[in-house]
């Protein structure tokens, strides 16, 4: 483990998460291994803002040169925002699911697929792992795709409480510890707040400032993002609000 995931590993309060990286830290090489792939890539690189294999939960900013990876099962489940490039998921009957920047894809962990990316490709990320992952593939769809401005046309949809109020549920793992969809945060001046779950935010439109109990304050605009660990006391405000694709995990 580099220097750079261990303090990603160990930091606590909010991380404040760029196209560039994590908290003003450059992205860094990420690790692959070729035989994974169909064509491997020249070149990966990510930023951490928390990866800990104890809790089963990474979450970040990741880059790939253009690639294909051998098909088989997906290795956990996944919430990404895609930042740039188009990619085609390929399941095992040959059929393609297309995502293009400014979505949100979530996939089961064990879908069988296989990723092909003509283009660079940039995403935030949060995976978080079953701690027993179901033997099975899940039943279809393995992957949900959705746009933070718009629901999928027949998704398996549901509210729950947010932090700014209900909000809408369009994907949910098996074992129900992971969950996304879209928020929506009216504009509001320093209200407190607490997270139950490790929660990722990407900000699609407006802004949050956000303000942590140590005094740190983030200001995460359109197409930057922010990790919040659980149990987190802070303060959030927005000018004009923000529409925000979320993604939570539940670790204890």
């Amino acid at each position: 483990m580099t220097a750079a995931q261990t303090a990603a590993r160990t930091s606590e309060g909010i991380r404040h998460i760029t196209p560039a990286g994590v908290d003003g830290r450059g992205r860094e090489p990420a690790p692959f291994d070729p035989a994974d792939f169909h064509a491997a890539p020249a070149t990966q690189s990510w930023g951490l803002a928390i990866s800990d294999e104890t809790l089963g939960l990474h979450v970040g900013v990741w880059t790939t040169d253009p690639m294909q990876e051998a098909f088989g099962p997906y290795p956990g489940d996944e919430f990404m925002l895609s930042l740039e490039g188009t990619t085609r998921l390929i399941d095992g009957d040959g059929a393609e699911t297309t995502v293009r920047p400014g979505q949100v894809f979530c996939v089961h962990n064990a879908w069988p697929v296989s990723w092909r990316q003509d283009d660079p490709m940039a995403k935030f990320f949060m995976i978080c792992e079953d701690p027993d992952p179901p033997a099975d593939p899940p039943p279809a769809p393995g992957v949900v795709v959705y746009s933070p401005e718009d629901a999928p046309p027949g998704a398996a949809e549901r509210e729950e409480e947010g932090p700014f109020g209900p909000r809408r549920i369009l994907f949910e793992t098996r074992s129900a510890a992971m969950a996304a969809g879209v928020d929506v945060a009216p504009a509001h001046q320093a209200v407190a707040r607490q997270t139950t779950a490790h929660e990722l935010w990407c900000v699609a439109t407006g802004a949050l400032s956000l303000v942590a109990e140590d005094g740190r304050r983030v200001r995460v605009e359109a197409g930057e993002a922010a990790f919040i660990p659980a149990g987190l006391r802070f303060e959030s405000a927005s000018e004009d609000g923000a529409r925000i694709a979320f993604a939570r995990c539940v670790r204890r």
